[in-house]
C-alpha cells in the first residue's frame, strides 16, 4: 500500500488506520507528491541517459570493474555516473564483499525489489552531492512485503571499522589530494554515521502497517491478577503478521510497565502471544454523567517493518559498563559550497514505514538515530515533500529519537518511538518551526548512565560534546509555533510534552514565528521511579519558561486528555497569554497547575481555564500491588501517584506527608476559571506511617485529602496574584466531589500556601454559610482578614466532610491587592525575614503580625524580595486606613535599615484604592522618593501626611518612611493589572 496517510473520522482507533491511496494523483491530493527522479525498484533494460547500470554483484567483482570495490581500504565507491542495483548481500561473512570499511555512493544505489530479502552492512556510509540517491523501495511500490531490506551500521566486534583520517574517501572528489570534507561529516562517518548531505536524497519505502497503532476494544482490560493474559484484542482488525513484535503501553503510573510481545496468531481483532501480561493494561471507556467520556485504553503498537536500518555496539563500548555506543543518522547540508548563495545543498530525506533500532550513541551530542542537523526550510512549497517522517518505529535506541534541529517543515507523522535513552522526539532549538508533528505515539524514556563516548582526538578533534536529558520526556518542542495534533505520549520519566520556549531577561519580548498549534493530544503514565535520585517529576503537559511571547500571541492547549502522571497532568508556566480548552484531567495527583511567577513587574501571565473536566479517581485502579505495601490496604487498593511518604519532585521541596488530590492548584496568577466540571475527588485514609510533622496540621499524615481547588503543594515564597478567580460562567462540581476548596496550611516559608486566594466571582462554590454569596476563600492565614468582622472561619477538615481549613469572605466586605517589596544590599547584607502588621489604630485591625520569608531564588541572585497579600481601603469602615507597618531582618533576627528599597503595589480590585506603607530606612533625613507616579512630600507632622487627600505622597521622619499610594492602571488592564511603585533611596 502506499506510504501516505490520510485523516479518516470516525473513532480515536480508526483515526490512525493508514487508509489505501492509489497512483500519484492522490498522493499530490493529500500533500506529499512523487520524486520527480524516483528510480525503478528493478534494474530497467536500458539504461538511463548518463549512467552506467549495474548490478551490485558484477559492480564489486574486481574481474568485471576494478574501481567498484577498493580492496585496500575496503571501499565500495559507486561515483556520479553509476547506477547500482543490491541484488545479494553485502558487508558480512558469506556476503559479497565480506567487508565494508565505508559505501560511499556520489551515483545511485536501489534496492532491487525482485530478488528476495536483502541485507547491506556497512561501518559507515555517505551519500554526498546531488546525484547521490539511495532507494529502498518506492512510494508507489513499496519494498514487496514478502521480503525484508535491512542496513545494518555494523563493526563485527571491531573486526570492520570506518577509514582512518587520511583517506582519499573524505575528501569531496574521492581522491587523493582533494579537498577534504567538512570536519563534521568526518567525524560523523568515523562515529559509524549514515551521512546524507550535498544535496544527495535518502528515500526508503517499507510496506505500511494497519494500523501503525491503535487502542485494546473497549471492554477488553488485560489483567492478569483475575485471568489467564496471553491473548488482547485491539480496537481494529490489523494485518500484522505473526512473528511481528508490538508494544502495549502501560496506563498505570509507571511507564516500565509497557510490554513487548511477539505475535503467535491472529483471529481478526484478537492477537494470541503465547506469553502471559505481568501487568494490567485498562480496556475500557469510562463514561460520567453521560456528557464526558474519559479513554484510558492502551494504545498497542506494531514496532516490526520490513524496511530495517539499524547497528551494531561500538568497539569502544567494549568494558565500559551499561554502555550503548551505538551507530546513527546524519542529514546535513555538508561540504560543497558551490550551490547559490554559496552554501551547501540540502538533503531530500524521506522515510515511509522504516524500523530503525539499536541506533544512537549515548551521551554523545549530534549521535543521534535520526537526525535533521541546520538544514534550513524544507517546506517551503508546502508540499513537504523534502523532509518527511512517516509510520516508522524507531525503537530501542540509545541517545533520543527522532531529532530535529534548526530546520523547519519537517513532516513527523503516524510514527511509534519506543524505549529512547533522552527524548524521544525532540526539537533541539527554537529554531525548528513549521513542521508538522501528528498522531504519533511516544512511549519509554529513560537517562543515560554512562559517561560519554571518548573518541581519540585527530585533525578533527573528533570527541563529540557531551549531552545528557535529565529530564527525559517524549515530546520536547522548544517553539510552540510547531503543528502538534493528535499525538499520544503513553509514558515518560519527566513529561509527554516538554514545552521550552527560550529564557530572555526579564521584560524582553519573544516572539514565535507562526501560530500554536496543540490539540487533540493525550498524555498519561509519567513520572519515572520515585526512589530514583532526585526525584522523578511526572507531569503530562510541561512547560516553565519565564518568558513573555509577545501581548498579541496566546497559546492555546485544547482538546487534551492527561491522566496518571504523578505530579500533574498539566504544568504551564508563563508571563503571555495562555488557553486551556475543552480538556480532561484524571487519575492525576494534580489535574492542572498554572504558573506565571506572580508579580507585575516580569510582565504577569494570564490563564483561561474553560470547558475542562477534571476527574480524581477513576475505576481504572492500575496495578496497585506493584509499588509498595501501601497500596494493597483494604482501604486504599489502587496505585497512588504518591508512593512514599517524602517524595519529592527534583530540587522542589513538597510537604511531608500524603499529598492532596486536586484538580486544580491555584498558582501564581492571573488565573480565570470558567465552564469546568469536578467529579469524584474523595478522601482516603492510607494507614499511619510517620508521627504528625506539623502539630498544626488537621490529619495526621496518614490521611490523603481531596479538593476540587487547592493551593501550590511546594514550599515557596513566590508571589500570588490576588486576582485569581472563579468566573460567571458555571462551574460544576458532581455529588462525588467531598470538597470543593482545601486550603493548605503550609510550613512557616511557604508564602504562596499562606497568601492564595480564590475569588468567587458568582457566589457558584456553596458555603457552609449557605448565603452562595461571592466571596474569597483563603487559607488559615489571620494576617488576611484581620480586624474584618465579615470573615468566616471554618473547622477543621474530618475525613470526607465539606470545610476548607480556612476562611470565607464575602466580596462586598473585602478588597485584596498585592504588595510586593524589593529591598537592595547594604554593606554586602540582605534581609531575609520581613514582619508586616496592619496598623489596629489607624486600619481597625487587631495588629496581628505575618512573617514573610523572603523569595530564596532571588536572594541567590542578590535581591531581597518579598511578596504578601493585603486588604486594600475599599471596604473599611469609615475613617479607617488600609495602613501597613513593616520591618526587615537578617539571618531572621537582626534589624535591617535598608538604603534602597521599592515598594511594588499591584493588582487591586479597581483604580482609586488607596494603601498605607510605613517602613524602616537608613536615614531618612537623606531620604529620596521616585516612582511610577509624582510622590509629593510637603509635610511637617505625620497628620499633615495622613490628612491630605492627594493620591500619592510620602513623607519621613524619626526612621521611617511613609507612602501613600493609590492604584492605578497600566497600559493593558486585564492583562496586567494595576500597578504603583516608589523608589526609597538614600542620597547623601
Amino acid at each position: 500500500m502506499p506510504c501516505l496517510p490520510k485523516t479518516c473520522s470516525g473513532s480515536l482507533a480508526v483515526a490512525f488506520v493508514l487508509c489505501t491511496l492509489a497512483g500519484s494523483a492522490q498522493l499530490q491530493a493529500q500533500g506529499i507528491p512523487g520524486d520527480a527522479n524516483q528510480l525503478p525498484n528493478e534494474p530497467p533494460s536500458i539504461p538511463p541517459a548518463g549512467f552506467e547500470l549495474w548490478l551490485w554483484s558484477d559492480f564489486v567483482d574486481e574481474g568485471q570493474n576494478p574501481e567498484g570495490y577498493d580492496e585496500v581500504e575496503k571501499v565500495v565507491w559507486i561515483q556520479a555516473d553509476q547506477l547500482v542495483y543490491l541484488d545479494t548481500d553485502a558487508g558480512f561473512v558469506g556476503a559479497v564483499p565480506q567487508d565494508i570499511r565505508m559505501l560511499r555512493i556520489d551515483g545511485r544505489l536501489v534496492f532491487h525489489a525482485g530478488v528476495g530479502s536483502l541485507e547491506l552492512h556497512a561501518a559507515c556510509i555517505l551519500l554526498t552531492g546531488g546525484t547521490a540517491i539511495f532507494q529502498v523501495g518506492s512510494m508507489a511500490e513499496p519494498f514487496p512485503s514478502a521480503s525484508q531490506a535491512k542496513i545494518v551500521l555494523a563493526n563485527r566486534s571491531g573486526l570492520v571499522t570506518p577509514p582512518a583520517q587520511g583517506s582519499r574517501y573524505y575528501t569531496v572528489t574521492g581522491t587523493t589530494g582533494g579537498t577534504a570534507l567538512d570536519c563534521e561529516t568526518i567525524c560523523a562517518l568515523r562515529d559509524y554515521g549514515l551521512v546524507v548531505q550535498d544535496g544527495a536524497t535518502l528515500r526508503m519505502f517499507g510496506q505500511v502497517p494497519s494500523p501503525v497503532w491503535t487502542q485494546l476494544a473497549h471492554n477488553s482490560t488485560i489483567d492478569p491478577n483475575t485471568t489467564l493474559a496471553d491473548n488482547l484484542t485491539l480496537d481494529v482488525t490489523p494485518d500484522w503478521q505473526a512473528g511481528q513484535q508490538f508494544v502495549v503501553a502501560s496506563t498505570d503510573f509507571d511507564q516500565d510497565q509497557a510490554e513487548v510481545r511477539t505475535l503467535s496468531s491472529r483471529s481478526g481483532p484478537m492477537l494470541f502471544v503465547g506469553q502471559e501480561f505481568d501487568y494490567v493494561h485498562w480496556g475500557r471507556k469510562l463514561y460520567y454523567n453521560t456528557s464526558y467520556e474519559i479513554d484510558e485504553r492502551a494504545e498497542v503498537a506494531v514496532l516490526t517493518r520490513n524496511v530495517v536500518v539499524m547497528g551494531e555496539n561500538r568497539p569502544e563500548a567494549v568494558g565500559v559498563p551499561n554502555a550503548n555506543f551505538y551507530p546513527h543518522l546524519l542529514f546535513q547540508k555538508g561540504t560543497d559550497t558551490s550551490n547559490p548563495p554559496n552554501e551547501a545543498a540540502a538533503p531530500t530525506i524521506r522515510f515511509c514505514a522504516v524500523e530503525f533500532t539499536l541506533l544512537g550513541t549515548e551521551r554523545a551530542m549530534g549521535r543521534y538515530p535520526i537526525h535533521f542537523h541546520l538544514l534550513g526550510d524544507r517546506n517551503v512549497d508546502g508540499n513537504w515533500k523534502k523532509a518527511f517522517v512517516v509510520n516508522c518505529s524507531v525503537h530501542d535506541v540509545f541517545n533520543r529519537g527522532i531529532v530535529v534541529h534548526e530546520t523547519q517543515g519537517v513532516r513527523i507523522e503516524n510514527n511509534v518511538v519506543y524505549n529512547t535513552v533522552g527524548h524521544a522526539y525532540y526539537f533541539e532549538d527554537p529554531y525548528v518551526a513549521r513542521c508538522m508533528v501528528k498522531k504519533n505515539l511516544g512511549l519509554v524514556t529513560h537517562r543515560a548512565d554512562v559517561t560519554a563516548p571518548d573518541d581519540p582526538p585527530d585533525a578533527c578533534n573528533c570527541i563529540p560534546a557531551d549531552t545528557f536529558d535529565g529530564k527525559p520526556s517524549v515530546f520536547y518542542v522548544p517553539n510552540p509555533s510547531n503543528e502538534v495534533e493528535d499525538n499520544v505520549a503513553a509514558g515518560a520519566f519527566f513529561a509527554g510534552f516538554y514545552f521550552e520556549p527560550p529564557n530572555v531577561q526579564q521584560l524582553a519580548v519573544w516572539t514565535p514565528d507562526g501560530p500554536m498549534t496543540f490539540t487533540g493530544n493525550v498524555a498519561h503514565s509519567c513520572g519515572d521511579y520515585p526512589d530514583a535520585d532526585p526525584g522523578n517529576g511526572g507531569f503530562g503537559v510541561y512547560q516553565d519558561t519565564v518568558n513573555r511571547l509577545n501581548s498579541n500571541y496566546t497559546q492555546v492547549f485544547e482538546d487534551t486528555l492527561t491522566y496518571k502522571c504523578r505530579w500533574h497532568g498539566m504544568w504551564i508556566r508563563s508571563l503571555g497569554k495562555v488557553e486551556i480548552q475543552d480538556s480532561k484531567f484524571a487519575d492525576n495527583r494534580s489535574g492542572l497547575y498554572p504558573a506565571t511567577v506572580g508579580d507585575r513587574e516580569p510582565g504577569d501571565g494570564y490563564f483561561k481555564i474553560s470547558g475542562c473536566v477534571f476527574i480524581g479517581e477513576t475505576i481504572n485502579k492500575g496495578d496497585y500491588e506493584e509499588w509498595n505495601d501501601y497500596e494493597d490496604n483494604p482501604t486504599v487498593l489502587r496505585s497512588l501517584p504518591q508512593t512514599k511518604f517524602d517524595m519529592t519532585n527534583f530540587d522542589e521541596t513538597h510537604e511531608e506527608r500524603w499529598d492532596i488530590l486536586c484538580g486544580i492548584e491555584m498558582y501564581d496568577g492571573y488565573n480565570e476559571i470558567s465552564d469546568c466540571s469536578f467529579l469524584a475527588f474523595q478522601d482516603m485514609q492510607i494507614e499511619s506511617l510517620h508521627p504528625q510533622v506539623d502539630p498544626g496540621e488537621p490529619f495526621t499524615p496518614d490521611w490523603r485529602l481531596s479538593g476540587a481547588f487547592c493551593q501550590v503543594s511546594k514550599a515557596s515564597a513566590w508571589a500570588v496574584d490576588p486576582r485569581n478567580q472563579i468566573s460567571m460562567a458555571p462551574v460544576l462540581f458532581d455529588t462525588t466531589v467531598k470538597r470543593k476548596v482545601y486550603m493548605r496550611n503550609g510550613g512557616a516559608d511557604s508564602e504562596q500556601i499562606h497568601n492564595t486566594l480564590v475569588y468567587d466571582v458568582a457566589g457558584q462554590i456553596d458555603p457552609w454559610s449557605g448565603s452562595n454569596d461571592p466571596g474569597y476563600y483563603l487559607p488559615k492565614n489571620p494576617f488576611l482578614v484581620d480586624g474584618n468582622a465579615a470573615a468566616i472561619a471554618s473547622a477543621d477538615n474530618v475525613l470526607g466532610g465539606e470545610s476548607l481549613n480556612g476562611y470565607w469572605v464575602p466580596d462586598a466586605a473585602v478588597a485584596y491587592a498585592q504588595l510586593y517589596v524589593k529591598a537592595s544590599p547594604s554593606a554586602g547584607v540582605l534581609p531575609d525575614l520581613m514582619r508586616i502588621r496592619r496598623d489596629p489604630t489607624r486600619s481597625g485591625g487587631t495588629g496581628v503580625t505575618y512573617d514573610c520569608h523572603a523569595i530564596p531564588e532571588q536572594l541567590d541572585l542578590n535581591s531581597s524580595e518579598f511578596a504578601v497579600n493585603l486588604q486594600t481601603s475599599e471596604a473599611l469602615p469609615s475613617g479607617k486606613l488600609a495602613y501597613y507597618s513593616f520591618d526587615l531582618f537578617s539571618q531572621g533576627t537582626t534589624a535591617f535599615l535598608p538604603k534602597d528599597i521599592t515598594i511594588n503595589y499591584y493588582f487591586a480590585e479597581a483604580a482609586g484604592e488607596v494603601l498605607y506603607v510605613e517602613l524602616p530606612f537608613a536615614n531618612t533625613a537623606q531620604a529620596q522618593v521616585a516612582g511610577s507616579e509624582t510622590f509629593v512630600n510637603e509635610f511637617t507632622t505625620l497628620d499633615q501626611f495622613l490628612a491630605d487627600s492627594r493620591p500619592n505622597l510620602w513623607y519621613a521622619q524619626g526612621g521611617r518612611v511613609y507612602l501613600k499610594m493609590t492604584s492605578a492602571f497600566g497600559q493593558n488592564t486585564q492583562f496586567d493589572g494595576t500597578e504603583v511603585w516608589a523608589r526609597v533611596v538614600l542620597v547623601p
